[in-house]
Protein backbone atom coordinates (compact mmCIF):
# COMPACT_ATOMS: atom_id res chain seq x y z
CA UNK A 1 0.00 0.00 0.00
CA UNK A 2 1.47 3.13 -1.12
CA UNK A 3 -0.21 5.72 1.37
CA UNK A 4 1.57 3.44 4.58
CA UNK A 5 4.96 4.57 2.95
CA UNK A 6 3.86 7.89 2.62
CA UNK A 7 3.37 8.19 6.06
CA UNK A 8 6.78 7.29 7.77
CA UNK A 9 8.56 9.68 5.14
CA UNK A 10 9.92 12.47 7.58
CA UNK A 11 8.18 15.51 6.41
CA UNK A 12 10.89 18.93 6.16
CA UNK A 13 9.65 20.76 9.68
CA UNK A 14 8.84 18.19 11.87
CA UNK A 15 13.13 17.43 10.38
CA UNK A 16 13.65 21.21 11.09
CA UNK A 17 11.74 21.13 14.46
CA UNK A 18 13.55 18.05 15.70
CA UNK A 19 17.33 19.11 14.66
CA UNK A 20 16.21 23.09 16.11
CA UNK A 21 14.42 20.77 19.73
CA UNK A 22 17.57 18.78 20.25
CA UNK A 23 20.49 21.68 19.28
CA UNK A 24 18.71 23.37 21.53
CA UNK A 25 18.86 21.40 24.33
CA UNK A 26 22.41 20.40 24.09
CA UNK A 27 23.29 23.77 23.56
CA UNK A 28 21.85 25.02 26.98
CA UNK A 29 23.83 22.43 28.56
CA UNK A 30 25.94 23.45 31.10
CA UNK A 31 29.51 22.19 29.70
CA UNK A 32 32.16 23.84 31.10
CA UNK A 33 35.43 24.30 28.85
CA UNK A 34 34.48 22.42 25.08
CA UNK A 35 37.54 21.11 23.29
CA UNK A 36 39.77 23.47 25.62
CA UNK A 37 38.28 26.49 24.30
CA UNK A 38 36.73 29.10 27.37
CA UNK A 39 33.19 27.79 28.91
CA UNK A 40 31.63 30.87 27.84
CA UNK A 41 32.01 29.95 23.90
CA UNK A 42 30.08 26.28 25.03
CA UNK A 43 26.75 27.94 23.40
CA UNK A 44 27.70 28.70 20.12
CA UNK A 45 30.36 25.70 19.96
CA UNK A 46 27.54 23.14 20.30
CA UNK A 47 24.94 24.52 17.78
CA UNK A 48 27.56 21.79 16.00
CA UNK A 49 26.40 18.17 15.96
CA UNK A 50 30.19 17.59 15.04
CA UNK A 51 31.96 19.56 17.98
CA UNK A 52 28.74 17.70 19.96
CA UNK A 53 30.19 14.31 18.73
CA UNK A 54 33.84 15.53 19.24
CA UNK A 55 33.19 16.89 23.06
CA UNK A 56 31.60 13.76 24.05
CA UNK A 57 33.67 11.61 22.45
CA UNK A 58 37.23 13.36 24.56
CA UNK A 59 34.97 12.86 27.78
CA UNK A 60 35.04 8.96 26.94
CA UNK A 61 38.00 9.11 26.15
CA UNK A 62 39.18 11.20 28.90
CA UNK A 63 37.63 9.39 31.33
CA UNK A 64 38.84 6.12 30.09
CA UNK A 65 42.50 6.95 29.49
CA UNK A 66 42.65 8.34 33.34
CA UNK A 67 41.05 5.09 34.31
CA UNK A 68 42.47 2.14 32.48
CA UNK A 69 45.77 3.64 31.28
CA UNK A 70 47.05 6.70 34.17
CA UNK A 71 45.64 4.00 36.81
CA UNK A 72 43.67 6.38 38.85
CA UNK A 73 40.27 5.80 40.43
CA UNK A 74 36.84 6.15 39.23
CA UNK A 75 36.53 9.49 41.59
CA UNK A 76 40.07 10.74 41.30
CA UNK A 77 39.36 10.50 37.91
CA UNK A 78 35.83 12.45 38.05
CA UNK A 79 38.05 15.03 39.90
CA UNK A 80 40.85 15.50 37.47
CA UNK A 81 37.87 15.82 34.77
CA UNK A 82 35.87 18.35 37.06
CA UNK A 83 38.84 20.08 37.17
CA UNK A 84 40.10 20.01 33.70
CA UNK A 85 36.65 20.91 32.44
CA UNK A 86 35.34 23.67 34.48
CA UNK A 87 39.23 25.59 35.22
CA UNK A 88 37.81 28.56 34.38
CA UNK A 89 34.21 28.09 35.73
CA UNK A 90 35.34 30.80 38.99
CA UNK A 91 36.26 33.45 35.93
CA UNK A 92 33.37 33.19 34.19
CA UNK A 93 30.34 35.73 35.28
CA UNK A 94 27.58 33.69 36.67
CA UNK A 95 25.06 37.24 36.82
CA UNK A 96 23.28 36.52 33.50
CA UNK A 97 20.21 35.01 33.11
CA UNK A 98 21.24 33.06 30.48
CA UNK A 99 23.85 31.34 32.90
CA UNK A 100 21.40 30.77 35.59
CA UNK A 101 19.04 29.54 33.00
CA UNK A 102 21.35 27.22 31.22
CA UNK A 103 22.23 25.92 35.17
CA UNK A 104 18.29 24.77 36.05
CA UNK A 105 18.24 21.38 35.78
CA UNK A 106 14.69 20.81 35.41
CA UNK A 107 14.21 23.19 33.12
CA UNK A 108 17.26 21.27 30.80
CA UNK A 109 15.54 18.26 31.77
CA UNK A 110 12.03 19.48 30.46
CA UNK A 111 13.55 20.63 27.04
CA UNK A 112 15.24 17.20 27.01
CA UNK A 113 11.82 15.30 27.23
CA UNK A 114 10.55 17.44 24.60
CA UNK A 115 13.27 16.92 22.13
CA UNK A 116 13.16 13.24 23.02
CA UNK A 117 9.93 13.19 22.00
CA UNK A 118 11.10 15.03 18.57
CA UNK A 119 13.81 11.91 18.53
CA UNK A 120 11.41 9.63 18.71
CA UNK A 121 9.45 10.85 15.35
CA UNK A 122 12.60 11.52 14.02
CA UNK A 123 13.83 7.17 14.50
CA UNK A 124 9.69 6.05 13.75
CA UNK A 125 10.49 7.82 9.90
CA UNK A 126 12.28 6.87 6.93
CA UNK A 127 13.72 9.27 4.47
CA UNK A 128 16.32 11.47 6.12
CA UNK A 129 19.27 9.62 7.42
CA UNK A 130 21.64 13.00 7.58
CA UNK A 131 18.48 14.68 9.68
CA UNK A 132 18.99 10.83 12.23
CA UNK A 133 22.00 11.40 12.00
CA UNK A 134 22.50 14.77 13.67
CA UNK A 135 20.00 14.50 16.01
CA UNK A 136 21.75 11.46 17.14
CA UNK A 137 24.90 13.49 17.64
CA UNK A 138 22.67 15.96 19.97
CA UNK A 139 21.26 13.51 21.55
CA UNK A 140 24.34 11.11 22.24
CA UNK A 141 26.64 14.53 23.63
CA UNK A 142 23.12 15.63 25.76
CA UNK A 143 23.24 12.15 27.46
CA UNK A 144 27.11 12.07 27.51
CA UNK A 145 27.37 15.59 29.13
CA UNK A 146 24.32 15.34 31.74
CA UNK A 147 26.27 11.41 32.79
CA UNK A 148 29.21 13.00 33.02
CA UNK A 149 27.73 16.17 34.92
CA UNK A 150 25.71 13.88 37.35
CA UNK A 151 28.69 12.07 37.98
CA UNK A 152 31.35 14.94 39.05
CA UNK A 153 28.39 16.78 40.78
CA UNK A 154 28.60 13.60 43.59
CA UNK A 155 32.96 14.99 43.61
CA UNK A 156 33.53 16.39 46.93
CA UNK A 157 35.68 19.20 47.01
CA UNK A 158 39.16 19.22 48.58
CA UNK A 159 38.27 21.18 51.47
CA UNK A 160 34.98 21.75 51.21
CA UNK A 161 32.78 20.26 54.70
CA UNK A 162 30.97 16.67 54.38
CA UNK A 163 27.85 18.46 52.86
CA UNK A 164 29.86 20.49 50.16
CA UNK A 165 29.29 19.01 46.79
CA UNK A 166 29.74 20.22 43.87
CA UNK A 167 26.53 21.49 42.37
CA UNK A 168 24.47 22.05 39.20
CA UNK A 169 21.01 23.90 40.00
Amino acid sequence: DASAGAETTLSWPSAFWAVVGLAATTMTQPSGMILGCPSHWNFALRCSPFVCVASALQCIIDMSYSVLVKGQSISKARQAFRDARFADDDKRDKSGAFVQFQEGTIVRWGMFIIGLSQLVKVYATTGAPWTTAICTAYFASFVVDELMLFSISRVRLGNAPSGGVWSFK
